[in-house]
């Protein structure tokens, strides 16, 4: 297939392709942070790539110069990977982490579909994060998108509510659009996390996102970890922000909207000094924590 390099034909039957992309899409990391936990708990392995020439911009999304183990200098560019799950349990999963191309998106999504179709996928899972006026002592909000109305109605019951967002959009939109012509069953869904924590990656958003991944792809997957590391998070959040009056009262006011359930808030604090000390907080509590 043209732009795409395959390795292997793995002798597997396809059902999920589960996938982020860093970038726009993936505030503090949290989407790629869980699909790279799937990878890694999955033991899967990389089967094919998308060669990055035609779709990025090296002038924005420049290739980094680094040494291998043994000394000899290489360039990474851009990686689009597609990987597939060797653990019994776990094989018919399908995974692909990549960078949001600066051009040709639809193009890029175009052969993201073929390939899954070609693989015969079933249903196709994209995981996206963003920032919102949400507090960190709520549930975490998950919204989305589907291609078809039963997956809205499956994921309505999961406790995911319709995305009614309207503005600038990301490669995970024309990813979905293509799904929709092609008949494809496709969920994207989005983690939203507090604007005010951005020192670090959210580990109750990646925990919420692999919930639901685990719901729909009707595996079990142990998610301690990120359990054990959002009441961390939460207690160190905590700390920062009840020294930072401000924030505790901007945070209090989040929490009134959150449980009234009548969306966000526009009262954004715009004190820069004051988040920026929210975040030297938090990065020295992550410092000794480490």
């Amino acid at each position: 297939m043209a732009n795409i390099e395959i390795y292997e034909y793995p002798d597997i039957d396809f059902t999920h392709m589960i996938f982020a992309f860093s970038g726009w899409s993936d505030a503090n990391g949290t989407a790629t942070k869980a699909v790279q936990f799937l990878i890694d708990k999955t033991k899967a392995k990389k089967f094919a790539e998308i060669e990055p020439e035609d779709f990025y911009d090296f002038s924005l999304v420049r290739p980094n110069m680094k040494f291998d183990e043994s000394g000899k200098r290489i360039l990474e560019w851009p990686k689009n990977e597609f990987y597939y799950a060797t653990e019994g349990s776990y094989k018919g999963l399908m995974f692909f982490l990549g960078v949001e191309p600066n051009l040709k998106w639809m193009t890029f999504s175009s052969l993201i579909s073929r390939f899954c179709s070609d693989f015969k996928i079933k249903m196709m899972i994209s995981l996206g994060s963003l920032l919102d006026s949400v507090p960190h002592t709520r549930p975490i909000k998950i919204s989305g998108r589907f291609s078809n109305q039963n997956l809205k109605e499956r994921m309505e019951w999961l406790g995911v509510k319709d995305s009614k967002y309207e503005g600038p959009t990301g490669i995970h939109t024309v990813l979905m659009e293509e799904s929709i012509n092609r008949n494809f069953q496709h969920v994207s869904l989005w983690g939203h996390t507090p604007h005010y924590v951005t020192s670090s990656t959210n580990p109750n958003v990646t925990l919420a996102l692999l919930t639901k991944v685990v719901d729909l792809g009707e595996c079990e997957i142990d998610l301690q970890e990120f359990i054990d590391e959002g009441e961390r998070f939460i207690d160190r959040v905590n700390g920062a922000v009840e020294i930072q009056g401000e924030i505790k009262s901007y945070v209090e006011k989040l929490e009134q909207v959150y449980d009234l359930d009548i969306g966000t808030t526009s009262e954004i604090p715009n004190s820069k000094t004051m988040i920026e000390e929210l975040e030297k907080y938090l990065k020295n509590q992550i410092s000794k924590d480490e």
